[in-house]
């Protein structure tokens, strides 16, 4: 929905603009104005493909295939940002691997404001770590083991 929601209104501003200036220019063919539809349409889909598809794509990786790994949060600090009135955070946290190393990872996360006490600083969290790029993680939830 998020996809169509992008790339309907941008298609139809391409549209007007594109015959806006076909019929401001009357030598300007029928096949060149399709010609002209054809790249904005082209551009338009590289955009979202890289601004929406691909990122979910890297957090689909760390869903399906990803390990399971716990981390302790170091410091949560707001951005100051808010998006639908939910609170963006720098999330600094370090993660503990199976073989004992551990590392530290900062994020930006956007959190549910019912949720922001859930993760402060020492909270024991259980992350999914992405195979092939160790700072693409989601957390998985608050370990309660403790």
């Amino acid at each position: 929905m998020l996809l169509f929601s992008l790339f309907f209104p941008v298609t139809i501003i391409g549209i007007i603009i594109l015959s806006a200036i076909r019929k401001k220019n009357k030598k300007t063919n029928s096949k060149s104005f399709w010609i002209s539809l054809l790249l904005f349409l082209l551009v338009e889909f590289i955009f979202v493909y890289f601004i929406v598809i691909l990122p979910t794509i890297k957090g689909d990786a760390a869903l399906n295939s990803g390990v399971s790994a716990p981390a302790k949060i170091i410091s949560v600090k707001s951005t100051g940002n808010t998006f639908n009135h939910n609170p963006e955070v720098k999330m600094t946290i370090n993660i503990q691997l199976n073989g004992g190393a551990s590392y530290m990872v900062e994020k930006t996360l956007v959190l549910n404001p019912v949720d922001i006490l859930k993760y402060t600083a020492g909270t024991t969290v259980t992350t999914l770590l992405d195979p092939n790029d160790k700072n693409n993680f989601l957390i998985k939830g608050i370990d309660t083991s403790e």
